[in-house]
């Protein structure tokens, strides 16, 4: 948990006795079994995550993420590698516009842990 992050846990069973919910059984819930709410805060987004899991695992990589990552990669080594060559000819080399070459770029300077976190697939799901 973080500061931008609560975390509410309910037991479903206990919350329906103190809201006086008919003694329904729940389907497939034990009787200690703890839901997990969480909400969470990146920018100016918040997102609420009702499911019980981590809100940051993943169940593999995102193939797509990775070749972004791979590609902004290149793109940077296009960038180091070329003297003098203006950026909007080596976006057009890559056959790119200038504004998604730079943003590429960008990716290619995230901080280490993300980077492996993206690669093990325990990014942030959107």
């Amino acid at each position: 948990m973080s500061v931008n992050q609560i975390e509410i846990r309910l037991r479903p069973r206990q919350l329906n006795a103190l809201l006086d919910v008919a003694a329904t059984p729940i389907q497939g819930v034990i009787d200690d079994e703890t839901e997990i709410v969480s909400v969470l805060r990146a920018g100016r987004e918040i997102r609420m995550v009702i499911d019980g899991t981590d809100p940051f695992a993943a169940s593999k990589p995102d193939a797509r993420l990775i070749k972004l990552l791979l590609k902004a990669r290149r793109f940077n080594a296009t960038l180091v590698g070329s003297d003098d060559v203006p950026f909007a000819a080596l976006a057009e080399r890559e056959g790119v516009s200038p504004s998604y070459f730079t943003r590429l770029v960008r990716l290619s300077y995230l901080a280490p842990d993300i980077t492996h976190a993206i690669l093990d697939g325990r990014q942030p799901r959107c």
